[in-house]
């Protein structure tokens, strides 16, 4: 993966989500574009990891539980909200807006910093 390689998915990422924004606070009542980035997120999360058990063999690494577990709450979440759940509503535009900065963060990290190695 090439550098900008690298900076092109991220502002990919970052339109879909400013978009599902968008989209949201404009034409949408229930945040239907919210959940569906939320779980499409969450799935491409689990598929990469599902992809990859090395990455589960001891001593496990923190972050990649962390993340596991952020993304089956926010799977969890998205689908409970498309049934108008409260709480999963909530917990939906937690986890959107988590996302959020994720992305405005690998954006700035992708422009600030010359990747040479990558997998």
């Amino acid at each position: 993966m090439s550098n900008s390689t690298l900076t092109a998915a991220t502002v990919v990422v970052l339109a879909a989500h400013l978009l599902a924004l968008v989209l949201a606070l404009t034409r949408w009542k229930g945040g239907g574009p919210i959940e569906a980035i939320n779980l499409a997120v969450a799935v491409g999360i689990l598929v990469y990891q599902a992809l990859h058990p090395l990455l589960f063999r001891p001593p496990l690494d923190e972050q990649i539980v962390a993340l596991l577990c952020f993304a089956l709450v926010s799977a969890a979440a998205a689908t409970a909200a498309w049934w108008h759940v409260p709480f999963a509503i909530w917990l939906c535009w937690i986890a959107f807006v988590l996302q959020l900065l994720a992305s405005v963060a690998a954006v700035v990290f992708a422009m600030t910093f010359r990747i040479t190695r990558l997998f």
